[in-house]
């Protein structure tokens, strides 16, 4: 994802973008001056709520990079990162000198409501990859198996139990697998999710 890496991609069509573990490489790679960093509050349902921070830049228009999966080409161009924030990253992140005063302001509420409750937000493991993606694709899912690939060439039936007899003896179930849901997040309190939002989700009167 723009040249940071992860183990772990979790492919969810019910979710309608996308959400990276806290990566510290970011921290160097996008501190130039042309990066705007925002820090946003979840509007999630779950009891923890813990806060993003989106990467773009200045304009939020132009390409961070590509992503890639399991050693592919370039899949989807990206114009924004968006990093789930548990606690050890968000205090990680509060003193540093991209952040403007209200996402500081965040963070410290944030550790703050966590330190009170006695609670920790824990860090993802997981890449929480949904319609960002999946809408440029043609995707296939029958029992365990998800296929996606070129939406202009529709699979047959045999070409779908060809890949599917490949794929099948390489499932594992996935170690952690409790970070795999998005129930702190579903979307930012102050975003509109512009290129990814789903047509489902209510949208905020907020404008990038």
């Amino acid at each position: 994802f723009a040249g940071l890496r992860y183990d772990y991609v979790m492919i969810d069509n019910g979710c309608n973008s996308f959400l990276l573990p806290f990566n510290e490489e970011c921290m160097t790679r996008f501190s130039g001056e042309m990066y705007q960093w925002q820090i946003s509050q979840s509007r999630g349902t779950g009891v923890v709520k813990s806060p993003t921070l989106i990467i773009t830049i200045a304009g939020g228009v132009s390409s961070l990079g590509s992503m890639s999966l399991a050693g592919s080409g370039p899949l989807l161009q990206l114009t924004r990162l968006r990093f789930h924030l548990g606690t050890e990253s968000a205090r990680l992140l509060s003193a540093h000198a991209k952040l403007s005063d209200n996402g500081r302001t965040i963070l410290t509420a944030f550790l703050s409501q966590m330190g009170m409750g006695n609670q920790i937000s824990p860090e993802r493991r997981h890449v929480l990859l949904g319609q960002a993606y999946l809408k440029t694709v043609l995707s296939l899912q029958l029992g365990g198996i998800i296929m996606m690939g070129d939406a202009t060439v529709f699979p047959t039936v045999s070409d779908y139990n060809r890949v599917a007899g490949l794929l099948e003896p390489l499932r594992q179930d996935f170690p952690e697998f409790d970070d795999l849901e998005d129930e702190d997040h579903d979307g930012d309190a102050d975003e509109e999710y512009l290129q990814y939002e789903d047509i489902d989700e209510p949208v905020d009167e907020y404008m990038e």
